[in-house]
């Protein structure tokens, strides 16, 4: 529930291309609200060093209930 509050964190907003993402996280970095994209803890995200979509396994929902 804490973390809910922080922007880095839950499920992100929509980007309209790769380029506003990549925008987006180059502010969060000039701005020192994170040093690296690695400190972005979206339920969800691009991988910063791979070509692949990263979500949180252990909070995703095995099965329907």
């Amino acid at each position: 529930m804490i973390f809910e509050r922080f922007p880095r964190t839950g499920i992100p907003d929509a980007f309209e291309s790769l380029s506003e993402y990549e925008d987006y996280l180059k502010l969060l970095v000039a701005t020192n609200c994170i040093d690296n994209a690695k400190k972005i803890w979206w339920d969800i995200r691009l991988h910063p060093f791979f070509n692949t979509i990263e979500f949180r396994i252990c909070d995703a929902q095995s099965r329907g209930g």
